[in-house]
């Protein structure tokens, strides 16, 4: 039986130049780019990446938290995001072999302004998974055990029926803890490898 493989999407699937996504925000929202480099950790940012505000209670969280006057709108911050995302073909490629031997699902930490990005962008990428896994609809993100918990009750597997692969180190060992087999992503023939050595033909 082959095993059930999570695929996360950020610098796996799709490639996320944070530079150029700060110098973005940057311009549109008019501030300085030092001022934004901590706001990916800020509360905001959690809250909705897992779930606890919407897109609208979250926009306007935006204009308080950086003084705006209404500038962004829901259909701006989707055209920006567009901009810093780009797909990682070599792993695409990988990606549609394991669909064809494995289930396949997504376990991503992300928002719903980032996905409507990714599914305008690249409107056939999702469509390749047997199910979706996003910390804002499992109301918590990695490293949390919480969402690989939730992710392996949705696929109906055991920890040791699943292999998972990520960029970040933390979320790695936090799966590892679960007894799942896990894989640090640094380019797309190490995951190869990783895929192969646990029979998936790649």
């Amino acid at each position: 039986m082959k095993p059930t493989v999570f695929f996360d999407l950020g610098n796996v699937l799709v490639d996320v130049d944070k530079k150029k996504a700060l110098q973005i925000f940057a311009s549109e929202l008019q501030v300085e780019m030092q001022s934004l480099l901590d706001f990916p950790e800020s509360d905001l940012e959690k809250d909705y990446e897992t779930g606890h505000i919407d897109t609208e209670e979250y926009i306007q969280r935006l204009h308080d938290y950086f003084n705006l006057e209404n500038r962004l709108t829901h259909d701006s911050l989707r055209e920006i995001w567009k901009k810093p995302f780009t797909i990682n073909n070599h792993s695409i490629v990988i990606l549609k072999k394991v669909k064809e031997q494995a289930p396949t699902f997504l376990l991503s930490n992300t928002n719903p302004l980032h996905i409507e990005a990714i599914e305008e962008k690249y409107p056939d990428l999702l469509g390749i998974f047997d199910d979706l896994i996003f910390s804002f609809t499992a109301g918590a993100s990695k490293p949390d055990q919480h969402i690989y918990n939730f992710a392996l009750q949705k696929a109906e597997v055991e920890p040791e029926q699943a292999l998972f692969i990520d960029d970040l180190e933390e979320n790695i060992a936090a799966a590892q803890k679960l007894g799942i087999r896990a894989h640090q992503f640094t380019n797309s023939q190490s995951m190869k490898e990783f895929l192969i050595s646990n029979k998936i033909n790649v």
